[in-house]
């Protein structure tokens, strides 16, 4: 791979922009909140200071194809985020039912965004990625331009 030089579209900055910010805001939230993430994998309880680590992890992970995006300029990593994001929605849609809309209305606004904001800030970044700037970018192979002189 190979750095992308010169200047990215608007939409590509506002998509690493946003989710770095959504990420790293649920790494804090998460991490706040420690004592909600009691874990048990195979029969064995997750410690505060490996839930730290399983948490600092996730934020990497998240992380990667956005570098891989930003500076690269990656159209795999462009996909594989869409369909990441994708995959996520749908299955926050397929959880959601009239049963848990009294247990919604009774949220804190701060509980409401960290529930429904930040997946949807999630997807209108990846919705940016496909803007027609943001193709524009991806489409173009970076190499040097020549200018014509007559």
């Amino acid at each position: 791979m190979k750095w992308r030089k010169g200047s990215r579209p608007w939409p590509i900055n506002v998509f690493a922009v946003t989710f770095l910010s959504v990420g790293a805001w649920q790494l804090a939230d998460n991490l706040t909140k420690l004592h909600r993430h009691q874990i048990i994998l195979f029969g064995t309880e997750i410690s505060r200071d490996e839930m730290i680590v399983l948490l600092s992890a996730q934020f990497t992970i998240l992380c990667i194809p956005v570098v891989a995006i930003w500076l690269f300029g990656s159209r795999v990593a462009r996909w594989l985020i869409t369909i990441m994001t994708a995959w996520g929605a749908l299955t926050f849609l397929m959880q959601l039912d009239t049963a848990r809309l009294p247990m919604t209305m009774e949220m804190s606004l701060l509980d409401f965004w960290n529930l429904y904001g930040t997946r949807m800030a999630f997807l209108v970044a990846v919705i940016l990625l496909f803007a027609p700037d943001a193709r524009g970018w991806f489409a173009h192979k970076g190499g040097d331009e020549v200018a014509v002189f007559e």
